[in-house]
């Protein structure tokens, strides 16, 4: 009997942090194309190893990642993976990724994937089916999925975490693009893409209802919780739009930090 395996799971991969041959953290990520070219997508922090408003190295030993290695589901034969390695920097220690061009803090990465085969197709976000139509509002359940502390369903699938919209998502928080979402999420989720799933019907933004079928909005990417190691943690959680992922694919700048007080 054949499985069934939804394709958002197949578009979530485990990225393992290395350095110097050691992996030193996990995150998540997905794969986006433009042009015809293939995207790793994930945090700045976790490309860079540094945290998005000090510019300070996250790694107790002040370890930062210079490869990253991961699974990537492919279409083709149904089932395969491909078992990846990118470098994050050049012989010059140059970063090869990519960030946002207004700077760190918004926490959106992306690194080009050019040694994938022509004929390979991936699981890419935001190219797989979706209703772009339908309306996400405050309240609202979502879905963040993702590696917490690298767990995965046979080392090869993500944990669907719920998260409900905390937030009104229309609006910007401080000037930036992000949106907060109430759950207890742990380490190894950031970068994961978030979704809204609507099964059986759905609203859309013209407050029209769309019946018949399963119905998926990719929202934007997740960057982990504010405050989580205080005691004011309220289990509130960082999603960055799904602008923000084009932005830094069409007018990405090369991959940088400071230190900031």
């Amino acid at each position: 009997m054949a499985v069934e395996i939804d394709e958002y799971s197949l578009s979530s991969c485990l990225l393992c942090l290395m350095s110097n041959g050691k992996q030193i953290g996990t995150a998540t990520g997905f794969a986006a194309i433009v042009d015809d070219r293939v995207f790793l997508i994930s945090n700045w922090h976790v490309f860079s190893g540094r945290n998005a408003h000090t510019g300070q190295p996250l790694n107790i030993s002040h370890a930062i990642p210079d490869a990253v290695r991961f699974n990537l589901h492919v279409r083709e034969p149904f089932g395969a993976v491909i078992d990846c390695q990118v470098q994050l920097h050049d012989e010059d220690e140059n970063a090869k990724w990519i960030m946002h061009p207004t700077g760190q803090e918004i926490d959106v990465a992306a690194i080009a994937l050019p040694f994938l085969p022509k004929n390979i197709a991936a699981y890419s976000l935001p190219m797989l089916g979706q209703t772009a139509s339908m309306r996400v509002q405050v309240s609202q359940d979502v879905y963040i999925l993702g590696y917490p502390s690298g767990m995965s369903l046979n080392e090869m699938f993500p944990v669907w975490k719920r998260a409900s919209i905390a937030t009104e998502p229309g609006l910007d928080i401080a000037g930036k693009p992000f949106f907060l979402v109430d759950t207890a999420s742990r380490p190894g989720m950031s970068g994961s893409p978030v979704i809204a799933r609507s099964v059986g019907s759905y609203i859309d933004t013209s407050g029209n209802t769309g019946m018949g079928g399963v119905f998926t909005k990719f929202i934007g990417v997740y960057s982990g919780r504010m405050g989580a190691a205080s005691q004011d943690d309220a289990q509130l959680g960082v999603v960055w739009k799904a602008h923000v992922v084009d932005e830094v694919l069409k007018n990405g700048i090369h991959g940088s930090y400071s230190i900031r007080a």
